[in-house]
């Protein structure tokens, strides 16, 4: 049985004493108790960065010697053919002929170009300055007739009534009463119409959010026209904005009753309350007409 090398390494952590094998040099020994890694002494450290620091010196100082062993290599080669060529090639001769002139200097060349430039221009005859050329004609187009710009517009004058203003009554003595409650958001022109004389019998403005009671209402069956909208015109009778036009689809009957007891009569008269706008429970219906069906009475 062969005897194994073991070293005492303290833990940093927990102060435990490890006993560390030699094979466990290389690995990341960890502590037994509380499984912190363990460091390696500097006894242990120091040698080993010296045998990796002179391992990389001699790889370094192998790898500078081939280098310049093939460079020394590649210019053996390249540059024998040059010399060799070089050296047994003559040195070039020059031969002068009596008949070739030599080159002029750029000065030279430039005095004579500028004398055979003033020799032609004497020679030739003046050219005669270029004439400028005539403008082109243009057409001016006839100017347009002045545009009358058109006349504006006359403000459009609203006839800001009170709730309740009377357009026209024909209504006489009666007792019947009926109020009109306008809950929308536009103003109501109501028409009470009697179908028999086919004309309004009372017509009357309802501003928006408020309520009228009309009067002294003879008995019979009448009809309830109504026109909702803003900016009401008196010349041409009718709304500017938002004009919308119905009726009620059943007849407002009115009627008066009479009942004794002993001696004293009680009379009992129609008293009608509408609205124009929908409510819950409601049991009355209306039905869209023509502003010419509404402007008829």
């Amino acid at each position: 049985m062969k005897a194994v090398r073991a070293r005492i390494r303290p833990c940093q952590k927990c102060g435990t004493r490890n006993r560390v094998g030699r094979y466990s040099i290389r690995l990341r020994p960890l502590c037994g108790r509380c499984k912190a890694p363990l460091s390696e002494p500097l006894s242990v450290t120091f040698p080993r960065f010296a045998r990796l620091a002179a391992v990389k010196a001699r790889t370094r100082r192998g790898s500078l010697l081939l280098g310049a062993a093939l460079g020394a290599t590649l210019t053996f080669l390249v540059s024998g053919p040059y010399r060799a060529a070089h050296e047994s090639s003559r040195p070039p001769t020059l031969r002068t002929d009596p008949s070739v002139k030599p080159p002029l200097p750029p000065s030279s060349l430039r005095a004579r170009d500028l004398q055979n430039n003033e020799t032609d221009l004497g020679r030739r005859a003046p050219s005669p300055a270029p004439q400028p050329a005539a403008p082109p004609s243009v057409k001016i187009p006839p100017r347009p007739p002045p545009v009358h710009a058109p006349s504006p517009i006359p403000p459009i004058e609203y006839a800001d009534r009170v709730n309740g203003f009377v357009f026209y009554t024909a209504l006489g003595e009666g007792h019947g009463r009926l109020t009109i409650m306008n809950g929308t958001r536009l103003h109501a022109i109501a028409k009470l119409v009697d179908p028999k004389q086919e004309k309004s019998v009372h017509t009357v403005l309802i501003r928006s959010s408020q309520q009228t009671t009309v009067q002294n209402i003879p008995d019979g069956a009448y009809r309830l026209l109504f026109a909702l909208g803003k900016g009401w015109s008196q010349e041409r009778e009718r709304f500017y904005e938002a004009n919308s036009f119905a009726e009620f689809q059943r007849r407002l009957v009115f009627t008066t009753s009479e009942s004794q007891q002993g001696d004293t009569i009680y009379e009992y008269h129609s008293v009608m309350d509408v609205t124009l706008h929908p409510v819950v429970g409601g049991n009355a219906k209306i039905t869209d007409i023509a502003e010419a069906e509404f402007a008829r009475f």
